[in-house]
């Protein structure tokens, strides 16, 4: 006589030491990130800045973050602030690198060096509400993480599987996200050029004038009875002559000036020192596609 079997219900202690223990792991691994991102930033020193490494770093930070590579433009970004810790844009540029990243605790930490160092910006309140969400997504992730680890409490089934054939209806796409980040360095101002150019077209003009002269003065000496001493000349052909020379003059002169414009601009601009220009990228990203918008001033 054989007796009936019942299904039995054994819960899976491997599986449930396993889900706790990767649980835990997640958690410590987040704790980790947070101690390091509440490290603060060591003091500013702008006597050792080393600007042209700097500007390298981040331009090279700045091509990787319009590619939406985020871990590679903060590797870079992080050490032009380094070598130059007085672009305190930069910290901007960062805190929206790291909140792309997931990095938000790193985010909060970028955003408030940049109030202490930067205190009269006029974007205390735009920073404040930046640095509010990103604490409001920390609280998230720190929930989420916690509900990860959580045991489930739900016996395990036995039931048969499901034979439905699978829906073939396609997952809905994320509407785009799109991001700002507020990008600063150095540059000169643009003016000292506009003058050195001007100043070269109105050589350029001079010079042709100059030619022109010449050449119209020689023309009336070939109408002279001694074209080398330029005498015994027609009186059409002195009178000629008299005015390309005076043409002569005039363009010499305007030469002149338009050279020492140039020679000027170009002094101007080598002499004038690094400034910070704004200047905003704008990344979409959306699946299957990146890209990035740029404004600003050279």
């Amino acid at each position: 006589m054989r007796f009936p079997t019942t299904p039995r219900i054994v819960p899976s202690v491997a599986s449930l030491s396993c889900g706790l223990l990767m649980g835990l792991s997640i958690l410590l691994s987040r704790s980790a990130l947070a101690q390091e991102a509440a490290a603060a930033y060591p003091e500013c020193d702008a006597q050792l800045a080393d600007t042209a490494a700097a500007k390298g770093a981040f331009q090279a930070g700045t091509a990787a973050f319009n590619e939406a590579d985020y871990d590679r433009a903060i590797t870079y970004w992080e050490d032009a602030y380094r070598r130059d810790c007085s672009a305190h844009a930069l910290l901007k540029n960062l805190a929206r690198a790291y909140e792309l990243n997931g990095m938000f605790a790193k985010g909060i930490v970028a955003l408030e060096t940049y109030l202490r160092r930067n205190p009269g910006t006029d974007e205390v309140a735009t920073i404040e509400r930046r640095i509010a969400n990103l604490k409001s997504n920390v609280s998230e992730q720190a929930a989420a993480d916690e509900r990860a680890v959580e045991p489930s409490n739900a016996e395990p089934s036995n039931a048969e599987p499901s034979n439905a054939e699978p829906s073939n209806a396609e997952p809905a796409q994320a509407p785009p996200v799109t991001a700002e980040a507020d990008t600063e360095f150095f540059s000169k101002p643009v003016l000292p050029l506009v003058v050195a150019g001007a100043g070269g077209a109105i050589a350029i003009v001079g010079s042709v004038m100059w030619g022109v002269a010449v050449s119209d003065v020689n023309a009336a000496a070939q109408l002279c009875g001694l074209p080398a001493t330029r005498q015994r000349c027609p009186p059409e052909a002195k009178t000629n002559g008299d005015a390309a020379q005076d043409r002569v003059g005039t363009g010499v002169a305007v030469t002149i000036v338009g050279a020492a414009i140039g020679v000027g601009g170009l002094i101007w601009y080598f002499n004038q020192p690094e400034r910070s220009d704004a200047a905003v990228f704008t990344p979409a990203v959306a699946p299957g596609f990146a890209g990035v918008a740029y404004s600003g001033r050279f």
